[in-house]
């Protein structure tokens, strides 16, 4: 897939590499999907060639611009409201129902860095990097058509016991479809490496770790399936 990429957009990373062998899994023609966070478009795209009926939602205008140039040179049906500026699922209305709703998070924390006016911006999801997944966990479930699943990833460096609770608070089903390990990538400089450090102090977590000889940064990752989402769950905070 040839795809065309922006400075301030995130290109394809091995969590999308991973991400696109997970979802194709659980894709079928003919069904009503949701990305949330398009990025270039390369998952949407991926759906849409699987057969689905695909929409998108990133809060990145710059993304969106790059989602419909890349979807275009596809050769793809073309919607003018496909992918949508949006914080989390604020775009979206209240009858739209969809079978699979799908994310690859951003993970970074809000640390006190300056905005850097690059696509690292874009990485970072609120004080814990959860703000994005919280979403996903808490609320995506209200667009759900019946028998319609949630689709994501979580991490070791957000904490996996604040994922583990609200998802046993806002789903009748969920498991772990997949895990893995993965090297932090650079933008995961020395400051975060330190906050998740000083945040395994706190609580007893584990986020980041360094394997015996390998001066290399690794975290925790879980792909993450649910189903059945509970009715009037509690809210969970976004941290």
């Amino acid at each position: 897939m040839q795809l065309q990429t922006h400075p301030k957009v995130w290109s394809p990373t091995a969590f999308a590499e991973r991400f696109a062998e997970e979802l194709v899994r659980h894709l079928e023609a003919g069904q009503s999907v949701l990305e949330l966070g398009v990025g270039t478009g390369v998952l949407s795209i991926l759906s849409a060639r699987r057969g689905a009926e695909v929409s998108a939602l990133d809060i990145n205008p710059d993304a969106i611009a790059l989602a419909d140039e890349n979807w275009a040179a596809q050769d793809l049906p073309i919607r003018p409201d496909r992918f949508r500026h949006s914080d989390r699922f604020s775009a979206l209305q209240d009858d739209e129902r969809f079978d699979l709703i799908f994310s690859n998070p951003p993970v970074l924390p809000a640390i006190g860095e300056p905005d850097t006016g690059t696509r690292d911006d874009f990485e970072v999801a609120g004080d814990h990097g959860r703000l994005v997944l919280d979403a996903m966990i808490t609320e995506s479930g209200r667009w759900l058509a019946p028998n319609g699943r949630m689709l994501t990833i979580a991490t070791s460096l957000q904490g996996w016991r604040e994922s583990e609770a609200r998802l046993n608070a806002h789903w009748h089903e969920w498991e772990v479809v997949r895990d893995v390990q993965l090297a932090l990538t650079d933008e995961c400089g020395p400051a975060y490496i330190a906050w998740w450090q000083a945040q395994t102090e706190a609580d007893g977590q584990r986020r980041v770790y360094q394997q015996e000889g390998n001066p290399t940064w690794w975290h925790d990752v879980w792909f993450l399936l649910a189903k059945r989402p509970k009715a009037n769950a509690p809210d969970a905070p976004c941290l």
